[in-house]
């Protein structure tokens, strides 16, 4: 399962856990970063889920959020989840991933657009997989 089995504006969603199966399709075996949106309207029903990654490395993926913002007025999103992957096995958040949380929350908010989760994916060698809560885990 990924990204091109939800149907937008009719697959919803009750918790992040729902969204985990497409995401885990997203990252699964990747040798490099991928970040993914997800647009919600406010019957939490998907509006958006895309790969935004504008430059994507083995330990970093640059993304545009002029672009990611623009997308999620163009599908009349309410609310954001983000999500990438870290193809090295680091189970924790980079300086760089706890800063772009920061950029989108406060952009969210001059939006007036509710950012509920910025996921962090990680799965390791022995293909058990892992997910932090960065939103969760700002200080």
């Amino acid at each position: 399962m990924n990204f091109k089995n939800i149907k937008l504006g009719e697959t919803s969603i009750s918790s992040l856990n729902d969204l985990k199966p497409y995401l885990k399709g997203e990252f699964q075996g990747r040798k490099k970063e991928k970040f993914m949106a997800i647009g919600l309207n406010g019957e939490l029903k998907i509006t958006m889920a895309e790969n935004l990654t504008e430059i994507s490395e083995k330990t970093r993926a640059y993304v545009d959020l002029d672009k990611l913002f623009k997308r999620l007025k163009e599908t009349k999103s309410l609310g954001l989840v983000v999500s990438h992957n870290h193809p090295n096995g680091m189970p924790v958040p980079s300086d760089f991933d706890i800063q772009i949380t920061r950029d989108i929350i406060k952009l969210a908010e001059k939006k007036d657009l509710v950012f509920i989760d910025h996921i962090l994916y990680v799965q390791f060698k022995d293909n058990q997989s892992f997910w932090w809560s960065i939103k969760n885990n700002l200080k």
